[in-house]
């Protein structure tokens, strides 16, 4: 019988065992890590070219195949250059040891496997300046623990072949700081408008809040975070003795300001998106991508850029100005020029172009209303809420076309009233808008919303009005394929059927008319089959306007243009005689005239289920009714009119007397145009 004592001894026994086995599994490990560390620093060399020029990744690719020269090169400064206080920043917040360790910080690693652990993610990194560097220079985006060890192997050669300042000054020339800037001599100039060596305290800091994300720090929506991080790294500062609490509490009190009239090349806000959806899709931050030297392959067309580029730079507007366009085929955006380096991901309000998705489509697409549907365009007050036309103009019974034309706000705030707002929010989420639980008001209708929209939102919905109702964001990428030619991500299409092609036929024709006749009627003397819808933010205590845009789509693309502040400061609004109809209508002219030069542009499709009828003229000119005509009325006495199957006319109305030929003869109709002048 075995007693107590012999299954405590066995027990301890057996935790030897355990233990002995455990300490000769690790001591294998680092043999075999030891080795292999040794073997990849004998084996591989150090370049210090490719150490000195991590700022030329990643390749992007336009559509045709070509490398678009996207890259500033760096302001290149000497580590003397850059201010003691510039460079503690970056230490405190990134390796703290970074003067003591030998390339490897073996406490920082056990301390994040541990804080891994305790969160059961993986996402607490600790890497030193010294691997960062390597890893961003001279290895793969590979994941792998075969990668590590070589990352641990050169960053060892590193510190044995370079000094302490010298891998600190070549990291900080080289890290990307958003906006197509790499280095931090270009990051001083481009953000403070200053050379490194006037950089301040506060300026430091913020400067290395930036590279941990540079996309979002860099956002002007984003600055209270930026803030946030930058006081962050002043209370590293701190701890870490290198500044004293007055220069601490000062610093904490001078908010974080990037300089605002950042200039774009033209392709600054493209790489900014694309570098953007790259993350995205790949699920990775803007450091692995930028470090990974991905290529990237997307729709960019440098015809229809040099065309943007130069209708904008044509107009010079005092204002900040942005312009985007995308082939319909594919959704995928093919140009970008901006003097906002974000423009592409800056949401603003859109005024009436929301009209189009709120409004007409859901009118149309309910079987309820046509472009000929007569609406009384009057003074209103919905449950408080008393819209104005923007003229301060009512005009009466007019028909859904008209109001289009003349972008009234009224019709539009009815519709959504009668159809429900909610029914008319899910049409216009279907097409891409994303609707905050605060937007539930009619004002929604005229394009008043919590968050506002990002013009690439907007261009990817009226594309789905040229592809006939079937929608697919707009996007950027093709393809990525790692350094070594592997596929990381491809794009599949995902168009889907939001709302009937009759539907979308008839918004067509309807905004067809706004091109022709109505507040972007400049755009025709192009004489192109072509749709457009302007719109104007109004927030001004003088009548000022925050933003203006034209917004075009051919049969085959998609064209954006926007003029406007960035951040609704009353110094930054635009006069009112700045709106949709004049300077984005003109740059839309502008940029519509080169890209169709000499070419044809095809008609927009007609679907099988339209149907041609005739409806009673005086019935619809008097009485504002859709009645058919006898099958006996006289030809003059009717309208031809245009319905979708699914649309049920009312029944025929009464035969004609004398009294009512009387008064239809009062009317002026020019059956064509549909023009009419009401009593």
């Amino acid at each position: 019988m075995t007693t107590k004592k012999q299954k405590i001894k066995r027990l301890f026994k057996i935790l030897a065992f355990l233990i002995l086995g455990v300490i000769l599994i690790f001591l294998g490990f680092f043999i075999y890590l030891n080795a292999k560390i040794n073997y990849y620093k004998q084996t591989i060399d150090l370049d210090k070219n490719k150490l000195t020029s991590a700022y030329l990744k990643p390749t992007l690719y336009s559509n045709n195949g070509d490398v678009l020269n996207t890259i500033k090169a760096p302001i290149i400064v000497d580590i003397k250059s850059i201010p003691e206080q510039t460079k503690n920043a970056f230490i405190s917040i990134e390796d703290k040891n970074f003067y003591s360790h030998s390339g490897i910080n073996t406490k920082r690693i056990i301390k994040a496997v541990l804080t891994n652990i305790k969160s059961k993610s993986f996402k607490e990194g600790a890497s030193t300046i010294s691997q960062q560097l390597i890893k961003n220079t001279l290895l793969s985006s590979e994941k792998s623990i075969d990668r590590k060890i070589k990352e641990m192997a050169l960053t060892q050669k590193l510190e044995q072949n370079f000094s302490k300042d010298e891998i600190l000054e070549i990291y900080l020339n080289s890290i990307y700081f958003g906006n197509n800037i790499y280095g931090i001599g270009s990051a001083a100039k481009t953000y403070f408008n200053k050379n490194i060596e006037d950089i301040n305290l506060n300026e430091s800091a913020i400067l290395a809040s930036i590279i941990k994300s540079p996309s979002f720090y860099t956002s002007p929506e984003n600055e209270n975070a930026l803030n946030e991080r930058k006081n962050l790294v002043l209370n590293e500062l701190f701890k870490d003795g290198k500044i004293n609490e007055d220069e601490l509490s000062q610093c904490l009190n001078i908010p974080a300001k990037l300089q605002t009239n950042q200039t774009s090349d033209g392709l600054t806000s493209f790489q900014n998106a694309v570098i953007s959806e790259a993350c995205e899709k790949l699920n990775i931050s803007e450091k692995e991508l930028i470090s990974g030297r991905f290529n990237i392959y997307t729709y960019f067309d440098q015809e229809i850029q040099n065309n943007l580029t130069s209708s904008i730079s044509q107009s010079s507007p005092a204002f900040n100005i942005g312009g985007i366009v995308l082939d319909n085929a594919t959704s995928g955006v093919c140009a970008v020029y901006s003097n906002l380096p974000n423009f592409a991901s800056l949401k603003r309000q859109t005024g009436s172009t929301i009209k189009p998705f709120l409004a007409y489509i859901p009118a149309i697409d309910s079987g309820k209303y046509i472009p000929d549907t007569p609406i009384l365009d009057e003074k209103i007050n919905i449950n408080g809420y008393s819209p104005k036309n923007a003229s301060g103009t009512y005009y009466g019974y007019v028909s859904l076309g008209k109001a289009a034309e003349k972008s009234l706000n009224i019709p539009a705030v009815k519709i959504c009233n009668d159809l429900g707002l909610e029914n008319c929010k899910n049409y216009a989420a279907k097409c891409g808008f994303e609707f905050t639980k605060d937007d539930n008001n009619l004002s929604l209708a005229l394009g008043s919303s919590q968050n506002g929209f990002t013009p690439i939102t907007l261009a990817g919905a009226y594309s789905s009005l040229a592809n006939n109702g079937e929608f697919e964001p707009a996007h950027f990428i093709k393809e990525i394929k790692d350094q070594s030619g592997k596929t990381v991500y491809k794009h599949s299409s995902s168009k889907q059927q939001t709302y009937s092609k009759e539907t979308a036929y008839f918004v067509n024709k309807m905004l067809s008319g706004v091109a022709k006749n109505g507040t972007a009627k400049t755009l025709a003397k192009l004489n192109l089959n072509l749709a457009s819808k302007t719109g104007t933010v109004g927030i001004g205590t003088n009548g000022e306007n925050s933003d203006a845009y034209n917004i075009s789509y051919t049969k085959d693309k998609t064209f954006l243009v926007w003029t406007g502040s960035d951040d609704n400061k009353p110094e930054n609004l635009m006069p009112k005689s700045i709106n949709g109809s004049t300077i984005p209508t003109q740059i839309m002219f502008n940029l519509l005239e080169k890209t169709y030069k000499n070419k044809k542009t095809e008609n927009f499709d007609v679907p099988e289920n339209i149907q041609s009828v005739y409806i009673n003229a005086n019935d619809y000119s008097n009485d504002h009714k859709l009645l058919l005509a006898q099958p006996n009325t006289p030809d003059r006495f009717k309208m031809e009119i245009e319905i979708p199957s699914f649309f049920k006319l009312n029944a025929y109305s009464e035969q004609f007397n004398d009294e009512e030929k009387n008064e239809l003869n009062k009317v002026k109709i020019d059956i064509l145009s549909q023009q009419f002048i009401f009593r």
